[in-house]
């Protein structure tokens, strides 16, 4: 068996790492899940059941959903969506300007 990896050259922030059922967790500070509550805090008892029926209505049946606004979302999606775009635009320009000059 090959020997581990050297330690990183600089200082890394311990881990919490949490107990969860068979498994670990781990908790930093840049938790994806925001200000929501853990998943072991929720009451499943406490949540309302929907029959099938009102599932099929285009309802969710998971449950309340776990999002984290930010304000400027829509902008940096936007943003994000148009420098896409406009490197297609380039690619599909520079490969029709390699095939014109090859044909």
């Amino acid at each position: 068996m090959p020997p581990p990896p050297p330690m990183p050259p600089f200082k890394m922030r311990e881990m919490n790492f949490v107990p969860s059922g068979d498994f670990v967790r781990i908790r930093t500070a840049n938790s994806s899940r925001c200000s929501s509550p853990d998943l072991e805090d929720v009451d499943v008892d406490d949540m309302p059941v929907r029959s099938s029926s009102e599932a099929m209505d285009g309802e969710d049946s998971t449950g309340p959903s776990v999002t984290c606004p930010s304000p400027d979302v829509n902008m940096k999606a936007d943003s994000f969506i148009a420098r896409l775009r406009d490197e297609w635009r380039l690619e599909k320009m520079n490969s029709m300007r390699e095939k014109s000059t090859l044909g």
